[in-house]
This record gives C-alpha cells, sequence and structure tokens, in this order.
C-alpha cells in the first residue's frame, strides 16, 4: 500500500505529524457515503464504482459497518470496514467528502492509525493489521533478527513496524529480548534489519544511532 496523498489539510494535521505518517500504510480509494447530511447532495454508487474501478482496476471491493459521523468545525467522516480483491481481511477505513483511508500497519504506524480512528470515528477501534506486503517483510526481518540471537526460539518481539525505502529495500524496526547463553532474558534492546542476517544491528553497535535515524523514521 501507499501513503495517502494531500491529506494533511483535510484532517487537520500539522506538518510534523504528516511526517511521521510516512509509517502509516494507508491506500488512496474514493468516497463511500451511507448517510448525508440536510442539504448535501450525496455521492451516487455510479460514481464510487467508477472510481473503485480505476483505483483497483476491477478488483472487487466489499464494505462492511460504514456509518456517517457528524462532528463540529466541519470534520465530518464515513468510517466503516473495507476488503479488497482477494484480502481476506477486512481493514478500518475513514472518509471525508473527497477520498478514503485505509488503515493497516504494524508499531507506529498501528498507534498512529488507531488515533486517527478515535479522533475522526465512532466506537471502539478495529483491529488494525499490516498489508500482506508489509507483513511478509515482517516476518524477513524478525527471521533475520532471530538469526543473530544465542536462543532464536527464545525471541519476543515488541514495537515492531516496516519502513520501505524508494528502491523498494524494506527495513524491519523495533525491538526484541531474547535468552542469553545461560538461559536468561537479558531484556528489550532496538534492533534495526533489512531482511538479512548480515544487514542486522542491534543498539550495541557502533553505527546504530545513525542507521535508526536514517531507516526508522
Amino acid at each position: 500500500m501507499t501513503p495517502g496523498r494531500n491529506t494533511a489539510a483535510k484532517l487537520g494535521l500539522t506538518a510534523g505529524q504528516m511526517m511521521m505518517r510516512r509509517a502509516v500504510n494507508v491506500v488512496v480509494l474514493a468516497l463511500v457515503t451511507t448517510t448525508v447530511k440536510a442539504g448535501e447532495t450525496p455521492v451516487t454508487m455510479e460514481a464510487v464504482q467508477g472510481l473503485l474501478a480505476r483505483q483497483f482496476a476491477g478488483q472487487a471491493v466489499e464494505l462492511r459497518d460504514a456509518q456517517y459521523n457528524a462532528r463540529k468545525g466541519g470534520e465530518d467522516a464515513v468510517c466503516g470496514l473495507v476488503r479488497i480483491g482477494d484480502d481476506p481481511d477486512f481493514r478500518p477505513f475513514l472518509a471525508d467528502d473527497r477520498m478514503v483511508e485505509v488503515i493497516e500497519g504494524a508499531g507506529y504506524a498501528a498507534k498512529f492509525g488507531a488515533e486517527l480512528w478515535q479522533k475522526y470515528c465512532p466506537g471502539a477501534v478495529p483491529e488494525i493489521r499490516p498489508s500482506r506486503k508489509d507483513q511478509a517483510a515482517l516476518d524477513k526481518g524478525q527471521e533475520a533478527v532471530k538469526y543473530r540471537l544465542k536462543d532464536p526460539e527464545s525471541a519476543r518481539f515488541r514495537g515492531v513496524a516496516v519502513y520501505w525505502e524508494k528502491d523498494g529495500t524494506a527495513y524491519t524496526c523495533g525491538e526484541v529480548n531474547a535468552k542469553n547463553s545461560m538461559g536468561g532474558y537479558v531484556g528489550f534492546g532496538q534492533f534495526l534489519t533489512n531482511g538479512t542476517p548480515a544487514g542486522t544491528t542491534f543498539e550495541d553497535d557502533p553505527d546504530f544511532t545513525y542507521l535508526w535515524t536514517r531507516y526508522c523514521r
């Protein structure tokens, strides 16, 4: 999935928040509404279907639990769940009168997506999952980290997220705790990896701070 486009003004985000938002994996869909306020012109389903068809090249799109949330200050939103193509999972989305954001991610991305939902949508936050592309990168990254540990099977991960470079390289960043040669857990420490054992580094490595700042933004 690719980042949402030009959403800062509509969602009321600061420039700094938009920079952090790079970690959130979202995709621009199309306007979807189930209810409209008095005086508003509803978008036709024909228009919605046309936008979806162009965006997803004929993939099936299924909506569930879509509802309109009227808020003061002109920040109304339509929220619900959507399933695209052969994806087995429904994913939360939020929409205004111009676009829809599908919220997916891991680690900070999931946290930020939950904050968006809490701000604009009613009810409890649905489960936020990584995209299948991101999940594959996360799995590969965690396997690379395990390869570098003394007791790979004891590894416990938290706060893990994936970040993509323009060349398509995925960097997985987070924290890991594992047992040492004495059989005791050593505590959580940061790591980053490009998905290979040779490209895996931990927080006690000399260049770690630079690499974390460069790739785990």
